[in-house]
């Protein structure tokens, strides 16, 4: 049993020794960059594309391989180089998993590669495949690699838990972060819950309707911010562009101040808090028994139970559950998914509620886990999208500089993302980079002509009802001509009798990936870029030198936008 105990709940349970490893200085002959992996992998998208998924082991240091191929479309370099691809890397002896993504212009690779107990990854069998591929790959694309930092040094989780006021635990919390202070650095504190200002905005239900607006459109214009926020910035945030005018949030709702405590936040049954702790590097052997010692003082006497456990993984799973799901039934999904992934007895998961409206769960495995296994079991959730997250390392608690990347077109965001992410990896001073993983999602595409659904008396609402009673969804667009799309295009690869029979009355079935909208930033679709300083007193140079890069690209119809004026 992984999970280590102190306090009141007494055992002593396995004790695991550290895992370090060094990182590579670099691939022979190629450039190393900051990845901005993992980020958000949406679970159909891991399903289509994550082919060689191995079981056996642990989720190793990764490698992240990228080509770029201008002029070529998505489509054309699956068609053309996905069989070279498998069989380049699929058979890799010491793959853990990996997975392609072809997009338009470019390729990425990525891999973990390496040893169960995380040791420096087998880079050699990397050199290799990339070399078997060079006659098959046409011109001569650029290729970058980096390696997961966080898989390659240990951390502790530990929660606190018990039947008490989630204040006392949150007091306890903040008393226990401050005796941790000599052994390592607590980077978070997440499940506390002492008093936190929020901003409440109550919708006019007829202003919005007079502007076209819904309260989805309002939550999706908030969702740049990573910052806290003050109430005129949160007015003055457009919601969408109309003809002649800028629909703000101040025009649709009463915006006002509010206090809140916090996140809600179980472990095992009972309310909890937990803490993130990375030690010192150079103290590792002796970390674990002076945070024994720690543990079994302060839980001495008291009426909390005290758990912990050595691990090299940060990763974690946040369900987000459709807007109006009932809190209560979505909760109780995310304690059916927690317990699927390993149950409280040789796998305890932190269950965690991060957002409230819309309500988004995040699940803390404690031990070592492969996050895309946890996809792999637990992605066909109606009405639940899910994707992998991770807490940050120390040296990503510095001060952070954002930009917003703003437009219509999915593709040029993404393309504008990834070069600016390149270059600011670059810059010194700058220790990280993050981002929101642009993604698409599959899905059914039906183009009915209204003229025709005239003809037939039959209405655009009757055919999708008849579509979400097979399929649980539908969704229908007036715009010229009628679409009616379900993200489960997976099952409909051989469409039944229901396609074949709109098919012989001249509807047009297709399958489309549609990218799915993360974030909004003054009425357009966005993704969000974060710098990592080391030092606070270079943050200001960092600043200029980004700016000095903003200023140099150049995209028709994107907005770049520094938001850490």
């Amino acid at each position: 049993m992984a999970l280590a105990s102190c306090g009141k709940s007494g055992g002593e349970g396995e004790r695991q020794g550290w895992e370090s490893a060094k990182k590579s200085d670099s691939l022979a002959g190629y450039e190393l960059f900051t990845s901005t992996y993992p980020g958000s992998i949406h679970a159909p998208e891991a399903e289509a594309h994550a082919r060689g998924i191995r079981r056996d082991r642990l989720v190793c240091p990764d490698v992240v391989i990228a080509w770029k191929m201008p002029g070529w479309t998505a489509s054309e370099l699956e068609r053309e180089l996905e069989d070279e691809i498998d069989a380049a890397f699929a058979s890799l002896p010491v793959l853990g998993y990996y997975s392609t993504k072809f997009r338009a212009g470019s390729i990425e690779i990525d891999l973990s590669i390496g040893q169960p107990d995380f040791t420096r990854p087998d880079l050699e069998s990397v050199e290799d495949a990339v070399a078997s591929l060079r006659e098959v790959l046409p011109g001569n694309p650029e290729i970058f690699t980096s390696i997961h930092r966080e898989a390659l040094w240990s951390h502790l989780l530990i929660v606190l838990h018990g039947d008490i006021a989630a204040q006392e635990l949150s007091a306890h919390a903040s008393t226990l972060e401050s005796r941790l202070a000599g052994i390592g650095a607590v980077t978070e504190v997440f499940g506390a819950a002492e008093p936190e200002p929020r901003v409440e905005i109550l919708l006019d239900d007829n202003r919005c309707r007079m502007f076209g607006v819904s309260a989805i459109d309002v939550v999706d214009s908030l969702e740049v911010f990573e910052a806290p926020v003050s109430i005129d910035m949160v007015g003055e945030t457009v919601v969408s562009k109309q003809p002649g005018q800028e629909v703000r949030i101040r025009d649709l709702a009463r915006v006002g101040d509010v206090e809140s405590h916090g996140t809600r936040c179980t472990f095992d049954g009972s309310p909890a808090v937990a803490l993130c702790l990375w030690p010192d590097r150079n103290r590792q052997g002796e970390t674990e028994a002076e945070l024994r010692q720690i543990l079994d003082e302060y839980g001495a006497g008291s009426n909390l139970s005290i758990d912990y456990t050595v691990s090299s993984m940060t990763s974690g799973v946040r369900l987000s559950f459709q807007p109006g799901s009932s809190d209560s039934e979505s909760l109780d999904t995310a304690r059916v998914v927690a317990e699927r992934l390993g149950g409280s007895e040789t796998t305890p998961v932190l269950v965690e509620v991060v957002n409230e409206s819309p309500l988004m769960v995040q699940l803390t495995a404690f031990g070592q886990i492969d996050p895309m296994s946890m996809f792999s079991d637990n992605y066909a959730i109606p009405g639940v999208s899910m994707h992998t997250v991770r807490r940050p390392l120390p040296e990503e608690r510095g001060a952070t500089l954002a930009v917003a990347v703003a437009g219509q077109d999915w593709e040029q965001i993404a393309a504008v993302r990834s070069d600016l992410i390149q270059q600011c990896s670059a810059l010194a001073g700058v220790v990280a980079t993050s981002s929101d993983e642009l993604f698409t999602v599959p899905e059914v595409s039906l183009v009915i002509d209204k003229e025709r659904l005239a003809q037939r008396g039959v209405s655009a609402q009757e055919v999708a009802a008849e579509l979400a009673a097979m399929t649980g969804e539908g969704i229908v667009a007036l715009d010229g001509k009628v679409v009616i799309r379900t993200e489960s295009s997976a099952r409909y690869q051989e469409p039944d009798e229901f396609f074949k029979m709109l098919r012989q009355d001249g509807v047009e079935v297709e399958l489309v990936d549609r990218w799915v909208a993360l974030r909004h930033f003054n009425g357009e679709r966005a993704a969000v870029v974060e710098l990592v300083v080391s030092d606070s007193s270079m943050v200001d140079a960092v600043r200029a030198e980004l700016q000095a890069v903003l200023a140099g690209i150049s995209a028709q119809g994107i907005r770049i936008t520094c938001l850490s004026e």
